[in-house]
């Protein structure tokens, strides 16, 4: 009956430290309805300031895999004249949700930019967190932060 005991306690203490250290599973929506990142890189391949203008917020914040930073104001002052030119955005993978409510969406995207910079061809994988605000039902985006993401 002893030893029942200690094999049911270490069985017992071996569950506990199993499902403590267990990581938990994050809900991740995967969005294929939502359109509004599509509509994004349409307007930057094509360099459309008046989309542009309706789809990124007043206060928007934009944050490049190479370390620039820039505005509303900024991004679409220099896009027409910028030595950025971009070819195409290849998704990689589908847009994970991370956060959706009915006024602020959170998602996370994986993409490859292909194009040019200073004459130069370049193309790089991008890891891409962005932050969809709803203001006077139409949504714009209020933050975008890119990183180099190597394969």
């Amino acid at each position: 009956m002893k030893l029942f005991k200690i094999l049911f306690l270490s069985l017992l203490t071996l569950t506990f430290i199993i499902s403590c250290s267990a990581k938990p599973e994050t809900k991740i929506i995967v969005s294929k309805e939502w359109k509004m990142p599509d509509v994004l890189d349409k307007a930057l391949l094509e360099k459309d300031t008046a989309k542009l203008n309706q789809i990124l917020h007043k206060d928007l914040t934009l944050g490049h895999s190479n370390g620039w930073t820039e505005t509303k104001k900024t991004l679409i002052e220099s896009l027409p004249t910028s030595k950025v030119h971009y070819e195409k955005f290849i998704p990689i993978d589908s847009i994970e949700m991370i956060h959706s409510g009915t006024d602020l969406k959170t998602i996370r995207r994986k993409l490859i930019a292909v194009g040019e910079y200073e004459g130069e061809s370049f193309e790089v994988q991008l890891n891409i967190l962005e932050v969809w605000a709803k203001e006077k039902g139409n949504w714009q985006l209020l933050a975008r932060q890119s990183v180099d993401s190597p394969e």
